[in-house]
């Protein structure tokens, strides 16, 4: 019987959990990008109802490849984290105030399933 190599499994499981990170809160950031050409405040009620399930949902995979690789490669990750804390910082920084905005918009009426029952 052969032995796996455990560093290999970590390397992939951390690669997937980037690469669901990559194309799951792609369809957020894009429908971030096209929500103010909507033609009408329906079309932006249909493009905010088809993402708020899975909103908060995505940043769960980026949780999964950090915490992968600080108990995976921690040598990767000492190294790897003050090379660009800026960069991380502000992606951490822009997380929660990118679910606060969408919250805040729903809670207003604006946009959302409690926009008056339209969808």
């Amino acid at each position: 019987m052969e032995m796996f190599d455990l560093s290999v499994i970590w390397a992939l499981i951390i690669g997937f959990g980037v690469i669901m990170y990559v194309v799951m809160d792609g369809f957020d950031l894009g429908l971030g990008i096209l929500y103010p050409f909507a033609p009408d405040e329906a079309s932006r009620d249909v493009m905010m109802n088809s993402v708020a399930p899975v909103w908060d949902g995505n940043e769960t995979w980026l949780v999964l490849g950090g915490a992968g690789l600080l108990g995976a490669f921690p040598l990767v990750y000492s190294v790897f984290l003050p090379a660009l804390y800026i960069g991380v910082f502000l992606m951490l920084a822009g997380l929660p105030s990118s679910s606060a905005s969408s919250r805040s918009a729903t809670a207003a009426g604006g946009i959302g399933p409690s926009a008056g029952g339209r969808a």
